[in-house]
């Protein structure tokens, strides 16, 4: 017990037998006896073999996915493993699914086509022949045409054709072939017949000739032409030289007092460089000052020597043109088209026994285009003669080295003038701000001048003193149907400042400044005619739909009365007595309880007001100087009211009025079309559109509605504020918009 067991016996004829369990030991592996088997395994446990079916025909195969061994156990499929196949017709299913007999075909090998050319060869002449539309039996009579001519060969299919052709090699491969040289392929049969063409290489190289000649020397012709103009222009250009002298003059200025100034003079290199010198501004150049001394000089002595681009416009563009090689390419042409003619003359000797018509017309043609070439060539090599003679002198004269290309020299020209360019560029942008600027100013100094009172009096604009003096003569008018008093009846006038300072001492209608006399009654700034246009006549309109309206309009015309301007006609029968009615004078009137609301700037302007600060005006009626224009027109028996002028009544509106339509509004650079509304409520809406959003509302009381003088089409509206400047499409519409702007602003058309 406990022992170690017996060792196996020795090996018999029937095998090893299992050695004995261990005492103790594990359990035996699976699937020994007494163990449970592994599943689908026959014979250890797993489901049976299913019995296979047998089908009497091949049938289709269907392609699905089975569930293995591993997958079966727990499904319900184990349930039914011993049901076994139901049972379905089979003869009809074996019917329907039946694979069909594929029936293999053999091909038949297909003879390789015979031909004694490599594949390579073989692709590059395939690939031409298919673009090569000419028939080969028609090759050697195209060969004998020159071209311009239409039924000549192409270029391309010139240059390919002495590419592909056969070549010896092949010559000799096809003439040693012994076999049937018609069943080689169409390539072979294509270079076969360009063999039996006699002189086919020198024909191709006398049309390659003719076909490249006239382009190189189309090419090389204008080259040489720019070439001669170009050292022409910097050889006699006078304006060149004066330009580079002012340059001299800048530098030397600039390198005064350094070994680089006072210089006789610099090399060409050294002009460019101007643009490269930057003042203290950091901002204007050399060059920048270069043409401004030029423009200076032009406007003094006439010349106008910045218009010196005008004379190397030329060289500008002969920046890759070499003087030498163009000579060199003449040369080559001369030679290219000796050899045409030689080559020529060489073939028609060895065919001249066999000459068709054809290529008789061929050779006579050569000679035609030689002849031609060769006086041109002869004009082309006089004028490179000349080139080289200019650009020799042109580079003595500029005290340039004889090596210098031309290119070099060409180069320096052209970028002096590109730079140039751009300082006169420069120039102009900033002489354009200028006047920009300055046109600015003189529109805003006639806008102010259009807000200043009008000089209505022939003594207000001559001197300081009559400005001062209401009661000098008036101007004559278009208007006015008073013919100019003699200046005999002017001397006698007491008032005028001619007279001596006692008569003046005794003028009873002094100014409210002056010292009444001792009878008189003090009379201060009241104006006793001030209610002359206020009270209405007989047959005056009395509508005061508007009360601030009419109060600025009385206020315009009291102002306004003794100017001749529209609204100031005499009003007879009122008790503030006509200007023309003489009457004493009478004490200024008690003044209303209800003020006037100040007039807009326009009446302000008008009342002597223009500006920030309101001056007083020299042509405002006081008492006493109403009461001396009574006087006045006592003594000379003539009235205020012959001096009036007649002016056209202003447009009249039964009821407010409103406006719609499109105008051009000036912004800060530029005019922009804007929707126009015009309200009964006074406010003038602009739009971007129509049924847009509102970008803007004027309240039209209190400005001032005015047009251009120089533009019928402009509309001003000028408010407390800011100006706005509009511009209809028409005069006609643009005095409509201004007339119904002013019944707004003032009461009255413009």
């Amino acid at each position: 017990m406990g022992g170690i067991p017996p060792p196996p016996p020795m090996m018999g004829p029937g095998g090893i037998p299992p050695p004995p369990p261990m005492m103790g030991g594990p359990p035996p592996p699976p699937g020994m006896p007494g163990m449970p088997g592994m599943p689908g395994m026959p014979g250890f446990g797993g489901p049976p073999m299913r019995t296979p079916f047998h089908p009497s025909k091949k049938m289709r195969i269907f392609h699905w996915i089975p569930l293995n061994n591993v997958q079966l156990p727990n499904t319900f499929w184990m349930d039914h493993i011993d049901e076994g196949d139901k049972d379905i017709d089979v003869d009809r299913l074996e019917e329907l699914f039946t694979a069909s007999e594929v029936k293999v075909v053999k091909k038949k090998k297909k003879e390789a086509i015979k031909t004694l050319l490599d594949a390579k060869r073989a692709q590059n002449l395939g690939i031409f022949k298919s673009g090569f539309k000419v028939p080969i039996y028609e090759l050697e009579k195209r060969l004998a045409i020159l071209p311009p001519s239409s039924d000549a060969l192409l270029i391309e299919h010139v240059q390919a054709l002495k590419k592909l052709g056969p070549t010896s090699e092949e010559r000799e491969a096809y003439d040693r072939y012994k076999g049937d040289k018609s069943q080689l392929s169409d390539l072979d049969q294509f270079l076969m017949a360009l063999i039996e063409i006699p002189n086919l290489n020198a024909k191709l190289n006398l049309q390659l000739w003719i076909h490249e000649f006239p382009l190189q020397f189309d090419e090389l012709q204008p080259a040489i032409k720019l070439a001669l103009k170009a050292t022409g222009e910097i050889l006699e250009s006078k304006r060149l030289e004066q330009v580079l002298l002012y340059g001299l003059s800048v530098g030397n200025h600039v390198n005064g007092g350094t070994p680089k100034g006072a210089k006789h003079g610099v090399s060409l290199k050294s002009f460019p460089k101007f643009s490269d010198s930057k003042g203290a501004d950091k901002k204007t150049t050399l060059m920048d000052f270069l043409y401004y001394t030029l423009k200076k000089k032009k406007r003094q002595a006439g010349t106008d020597l910045t218009k010196v681009l005008d004379d190397i416009e030329n060289t500008r563009k002969a920046t890759e043109t070499s003087v030498k090689a163009l000579s060199a390419e003449v040369e080559i042409l001369a030679k290219d088209l000796l050899k045409i003619e030689q080559s020529a003359q060489n073939l028609r000797r060895k065919t001249e026994n066999t000459l068709t018509s054809e290529e008789r017309a061929f050779y006579d043609g050569i000679e035609k285009f030689v002849t031609m070439f060769e006086e041109n060539l002869v004009d082309l090599h006089e004028e490179c003669e000349t080139i080289i003679d200019n650009y020799d002198k042109a580079l003595v004269k500029y005290g340039e080295k004889k090596t210098t290309d031309s290119e070099e020299v060409f180069g320096h020209f052209a970028l002096f003038a590109e730079r140039f360019e751009a300082s006169q560029k420069k120039y102009k942008e900033e002489r354009a701000k200028a006047d920009k600027e300055k046109k600015k100013r003189k529109e805003k100094k006639k806008k102010e001048e259009a807000a200043a009172p009008p000089a209505v009096t022939a003594g207000s604009g001559k001197s300081g003193s009559k400005a001062n003096n209401p009661f000098g003569a008036k101007q004559a008018t278009s208007n006015s149907t008073q013919k100019p008093r003699d200046p005999s009846e002017r001397v006698a006038n007491p008032f005028d400042k001619k007279p001596a300072r006692e008569e003046r001492k005794a003028n009873p209608f002094a100014k409210s400044g002056a010292p009444p006399e001792p009878d008189a009654p003090v009379v201060k700034k009241a104006n006793p005619f001030a209610k002359a246009s206020v009270t209405p006549g007989p047959s005056e309109n009395t509508d005061e739909q508007n009360e601030t309206n009419h109060a600025r309009r009385q206020s315009i015309e009291a102002s306004t009365v003794d100017e001749g301007t529209p609204g100031a006609s005499p009003r007879p029968g009122t008790d503030g007595g006509e200007i023309g009615t003489v009457s004493p004078p009478r004490p200024a009137p008690p003044k209303s309880p209800t003020p006037l609301r100040p007039p807009p700037p326009a009446a302000a302007a008008t009342s002597g007001g223009g500006g920030g600060e309101r001056k007083p005006n020299p042509f405002a009626k006081s008492p006493s100087q109403s009461a001396a224009a009574q006087g006045l027109a006592e003594m000379m028996g003539t009235s205020a009211a012959a001096k009036t002028t007649d002016t056209p009544p202003a447009r009249t509106f039964d009821h407010p009025p409103t406006r719609t339509g499109h105008l051009e509004k000036l912004g800060k650079e530029k005019w922009s079309k804007r929707y126009m509304e015009l309200e009964t409520s006074g406010y003038l809406n602009y739009y971007k559109k129509k049924e847009g959003k509102n970008l803007g509302s004027i309240y039209l009381n209190g400005c001032t509605i005015s047009a251009e003088p120089d533009d019928a089409l402009v509309i001003i509206v000028q408010s407390e504020d800011r100006m706005y400047t509009f511009r209809a499409a028409t005069a006609a519409d643009a005095q409509q918009w201004r007339e119904e702007l002013q019944y707004y602003a003032t009461g009255s058309t413009v």
